[in-house]
């Protein structure tokens, strides 16, 4: 069975059949034309070997590409042209750029983004695996939409991979690396496995504390905080125990669950900062290891 990509590691990187053995495995099956693969694929494609791209000519675009008639083993026609950059337009008059010919196979802009984002991605790159055919249980790229839309588009409507990949209304404002990344840690997972089973939970768990956290922080967060797995869940911080802490933060002498919060932000200004080792969320980090609810957590319960 094929594998999908699971994009939990933005280097991971897939390991195609060499270029000459996937020529003569295309080779063999007498199709006529770029058509005629693109159909086959859309029909037959989980039956290729699994390390066989379906769209070779992204794959194999430094790695001995030579066009499609190459590729097929035809003699007789014409290669098509390759698809360039139409340019920006520079009046009324000319050729419609966005007419449908050989040449130019791609629908305008508006309709090719319809398209793609009926497909449901948040980051470019998934789409980038979608657009190589590393998704086997999805079937191909829409006809007439491009798998580079930024290049194809650039001088005709394109506004970055946000706008491509989803309408305003359905764009998910995520919150701050760091306020994420701190509800997560309590969560004490111990590995990158268990996020990719937990997520969801996690997520849902995080909406009761007004958090919105990302499925795969690692994309959402990529220039915005993100370093690792092992820091987004804190594996290598030698956390204090329940009852440690607990005593630490009744000096604090912090009266409700507001002011807790704003002193792990750093917000009260009379309260030295958070150390490190500390979890901001102790009713779910301690839930099962001494938690007695947020009075007894701050001092605030006096035992006779």
């Amino acid at each position: 069975m094929n594998k999908e990509p699971t994009l939990w590691d933005q280097e991971e990187k897939h390991r195609w059949m060499d270029f000459r053995e996937a020529r003569a495995h295309a080779r063999s099956l007498r199709l006529k034309g770029r058509d005629e693969w693109k159909e086959y694929v859309k029909q037959h494609g989980p039956e290729l070997p699994g390390n066989l791209p379906l769209q070779p000519d992204e794959a194999y675009r430094h790695l001995g590409w030579k066009g499609w008639n190459d590729w097929l083993g035809i003699t007789e026609e014409k290669e098509k042209p390759v698809q360039a950059d139409p340019g920006p337009t520079t009046g009324s008059s000319g050729p419609d750029l966005w007419e449908a010919s050989p040449a130019n196979p791609y629908l305008p802009f508006p309709e090719a983004r319809e398209k793609a984002r009926e497909q449901g991605f948040e980051y470019k790159e998934e789409w980038e695996a979608y657009a190589k055919g590393l998704f086997r249980n999805r079937p191909p790229l829409p006809e007439g939409v491009p798998p580079d839309p930024e290049k194809t588009y650039k001088h005709t409507g394109w506004k970055g991979w946000t706008d491509w990949l989803a309408p305003p209304e359905k764009r998910k404002d995520y919150s701050p690396f760091h306020h994420a990344r701190e509800f997560v840690r309590s969560c004490r997972l111990k590995s990158k496995t268990e996020w990719i089973e937990q997520a969801s939970h996690i997520q849902e768990s995080a909406r009761a504390y007004g958090l919105l956290i990302p499925i795969k922080p690692h994309l959402e967060y990529e220039g915005s905080g993100w370093e690792s797995w092992e820091d987004w869940l804190g594996i290598t911080i030698e956390y204090r125990s329940f009852y440690d802490t607990r005593q630490y933060v009744h000096t604090l002498e912090l009266k409700t669950r507001e002011e807790w919060f704003l002193y792990c932000q750093g917000l009260l200004v009379s309260n030295p900062r958070k150390p490190r080792n500390i979890y901001a969320y102790p009713d779910i980090a301690y839930k099962e290891e001494g938690w007695q609810g947020w009075d007894d957590w701050l001092g605030n319960v006096r035992y006779g």
